[in-house]
């Protein structure tokens, strides 16, 4: 049947393989007039706020070279964080009724893994907000979903050897660069600062005194593990492919002002050491691969959200759910057909 595609197109891209903490998260009761927040003392009630999200058209959003643009939303952002909720409490109760949602112990190895392959892993969760428990609560959904689609799958270790062997591109490690930095968008302050660098300063006294690089940027550059030099902005790539470790590059106009880089080290692109770590995430996203292509785990899904019983108090956004359910019910032409919910003009 051709409505069996389109739903798993649908939802595996849009709601299940991006569903997030939502899992065991609760779906909004009705909308309180309790207050959320306050301006100077005047209430934000928590039914102003998601009156407003049930008709937010628009985001913001990050283009890949980090420019933040104003975006149309499909659907309103309520609703689509009302459908990830929904997605993720339907995949944990497949998983349990499968017999394969992760114990917390699971949960916890998971968690320390991921943590051991990006030290930053559990600080940038909880730098955007997340508490342990929703981070814990995203990494079961997420597991859950990978064992739903990976059952019955076995992958060998020497299926695992002939990936890594046949797809060397995969294991390479690109050329890094450990590096500081100090940006100014003022032409006195390059001035200043450029004489008492001459002078003999410190680069960390001088960087204390002008840098006006802001947090998040100077995180992203000055990581202690290195960054690739091959996304480093063009301007910047050239200065440190031409400067030495140890060495300071010439001041360089980028991004709005000028900056100059200290080169602690370098080095060069070279094959990955393949830990037992990187073999186990092989042989996962092989099974996975595997499991999409022959598993019926996403339909499966498809249909208990065509059948679940989602019951809203806020009656608009109510309305927004019966309206996407029935357009998955009646998903029996291309998805460019079956158009969206349109949030209410602003």
């Amino acid at each position: 049947m051709k409505t069996n595609s389109i739903l798993t197109a649908a939802l595996l891209s849009s709601l299940i393989l991006t569903t997030g903490c939502g899992g065991d998260e609760a779906v909004p009761a009705a909308a309180s007039s309790e207050a959320f927040g306050t301006v100077n003392g005047t209430p934000i009630t928590a039914e102003e706020m998601l009156a407003f999200m049930q008709t937010k058209a628009t985001v913001r959003a990050l283009t890949p070279d980090g420019q933040v643009v104003e975006v149309a939303l499909a659907d309103s952002f309520a609703i689509q964080s009302l459908q990830e909720i929904v997605a993720g409490k339907l995949i944990l109760a497949s998983a349990e009724k499968a017999g394969v949602s992760p114990t917390d112990a699971d949960i916890d190895a998971e968690l320390k893994m991921r943590n051991e392959g990006n030290p930053k892993y559990i600080e940038s969760f909880q730098a955007a907000g997340y508490s342990m428990e929703q981070l814990k609560n995203q990494v079961k959904t997420e597991m859950s979903q990978e064992r739903l689609v990976t059952q019955g799958i076995t992958v060998t270790v020497a299926e695992v050897d002939e990936y890594i062997k046949e797809n060397p591109d995969e294991f390479t490690d690109a050329a890094g660069v450990k590096l500081d930095l100090i940006f100014v968008t003022d032409p006195a302050a390059q001035t200043a600062a450029q004489e008492e660098l001459s002078g003999g300063a410190s680069f960390e006294a001088v960087k204390e005194k002008y840098d006006v690089a802001s947090p998040s940027d100077r995180e992203k550059m000055t990581d202690p593990r290195g960054i690739r030099i091959e996304g480093l902005l063009p301007e910047l790539r050239a200065a440190v492919d031409s400067t030495e470790p140890g060495q300071l590059t010439s001041w360089v106009e980028s991004a709005g002002g000028q900056i100059i880089l200290k080169i602690d080290s370098k080095t060069p692109q070279r094959p990955t050491e393949i830990t037992e770590a990187i073999r186990k995430n092989v042989q996962r996203n092989i099974a996975m691969a595997r499991g999409q292509a022959t598993n019926n785990a996403s339909m499966l899904i498809a249909q208990e959200l065509m059948a679940a019983d989602v019951r809203i108090s806020a009656q608009a956004l109510q309305q927004q759910w019966d309206s996407f359910a029935d357009r998955m019910r009646s998903a029996s032409v291309p998805p460019s057909q079956a158009a969206p919910t349109e949030a209410p003009a602003q």
